[in-house]
């Protein structure tokens, strides 16, 4: 939480996320975080069957209900009508971005996360983007995450959450190590 993560986060803020952004120690982090401060405390999420690895492993100790892709490779709005799930993860697979506002309509106010590793600067979300940093992605500052398109509350959850639980010197006991 230094002055250049600051300052970097603040540059991705304006430029491509929007609302608040958290800087995390890998878009995979980002995802963790993401997820677990979900509201409503989801226990089983709806994934794409075709993703990267990252997104299913984001998810130890939940339940998964893995759902068919259509011809894009992104997530099937007909496939999720079908499965039971508390929660949606959508993945932009090799930067495509799916049909958002069709997902979010099956999900009917379920939490939802962008997946959106590879897909920096596509359009901002109403749902919280995680985005990877990591060297063979678009903004490669060699390793880190972001969650971008975050409200002040869900912002400040995050933050605790990748601090080890931690908001000044009081702990939420719920966190892991996952700060830039």
């Amino acid at each position: 939480f230094g002055p250049a993560v600051c300052k970097l986060a603040a540059a991705l803020e304006t430029r491509f996320l929007r609302e608040r952004v958290v800087l995390t120690s890998s878009g995979h982090t980002a995802l963790m975080a993401a997820i677990a401060t979900a509201p409503g405390s989801p226990r089983c999420w709806a994934i794409p069957a075709y993703t990267f690895e990252s997104t299913r492993l984001a998810l130890q100790g939940y339940e998964i209900s893995y759902v068919d892709v259509d011809a894009t490779g992104c997530l099937s709005v007909d496939a999720l009508r079908r499965v039971d799930f508390d929660g949606v993860i959508i993945v932009y697979p090799l930067s495509t971005v799916p049909d958002v506002d069709a997902i979010a309509d099956v999900a009917r106010g379920r939490p939802i996360v962008i997946d959106a590793a590879p897909a920096l600067g596509t359009a901002p979300s109403r749902f919280p983007m995680c985005v990877s940093l990591h060297a063979t992605k678009l903004l490669a500052i060699g390793e880190g995450g972001a969650v971008g398109g975050l409200d002040q509350d869900r912002a400040e959850a995050v933050a605790r959450y990748v601090n080890f639980g931690l908001s000044g010197d009081e702990s939420s006991g719920f966190g892991t190590n996952a700060k830039l």
